[in-house]
């Protein structure tokens, strides 16, 4: 993607829904059965682009995966510590 060209995810649901100027340097994102593997995606691509420095993605079972720039990794570079496996109340969520 060329600077300037919106992605995928502007593409489809508009700038509004994540225009950001910067990112924090931790951005968790929590899947639900609504988000498609290509919207989790566009949406890791967006705030590395914006200068995120870790992704991280949690899915309904509080499966943790972890990204930096440069693809997926075992574990938080930042907060290695951090569990790969939080407990989620399916119920209150």
């Amino acid at each position: 993607m060329l600077p300037g060209q919106p992605t995928a995810f502007h593409k489809k649901y508009g700038p509004q829904n994540l225009s950001l100027p910067e990112s924090p340097e931790i951005v968790v994102e929590v899947v639900s059965p609504s988000n498609g593997t290509a919207e989790m995606e566009d949406k890791r691509n967006l705030y590395f682009e914006v200068g995120a420095r870790e992704f991280r993605l949690c899915n309904e079972y509080g499966n943790m995966r972890f990204f930096d720039p440069n693809g997926e990794l075992e574990k938080s570079a930042m907060f290695p510590d951090f569990p790969g496996h939080i407990d989620i109340d399916v119920d209150v969520v």
